[in-house]
This record gives C-alpha cells, structure tokens and sequence, in this order.
C-alpha cells in the first residue's frame, strides 16, 4: 500500500480517512485506518454527514444483478 505524507510528515491517507472525504477499502488496508473512519464516521464529518454506499459494495450489487450502464 502507498502514502504519501504531508509536508508535516502526516500521512495524506490517514488525514483523508479522518476528515471523511475517504473510506478505509480494508481489501487493500487490512483495516489500518478502521479507528480513524469510526471515529469520522461518529462525528459525521465529511461523507459521513449523509448516507451513501461504501463504493465496493455499489459495485459488487451491480454484478449480482447484472446492473449494465447504457451510454448515450
């Protein structure tokens, strides 16, 4: 997994993931930012503020029901 840090030497990642404009995708963290996306989640910062669907899941129900985009 990659990061980048912050000219303070902040990991962006985990910045992102506690200020609620990103979700921790544990297929590829293993979870390391659970703690900060609970906590973002709590407070309802960012994305949190409203609903939304996790976009792993948006993506695993439309294979399920063979959900196909038409283009225009």
């Amino acid at each position: 997994m990659g990061d980048c840090e912050r000219a303070d030497g902040r990991s962006v990642q985990q910045w992102l993931v506690e200020q609620g404009p990103a979700l921790d995708w544990p297929k590829y963290s293993s979870g390391a930012f659970a703690s900060l996306q609970a906590a973002a989640k709590a407070s309802k910062r960012g994305i949190w503020a409203g609903s939304f669907q996790a976009p792993w899941d948006w993506c695993a129900e439309r294979r399920t029901t063979g959900y196909r985009q038409v283009s225009h």
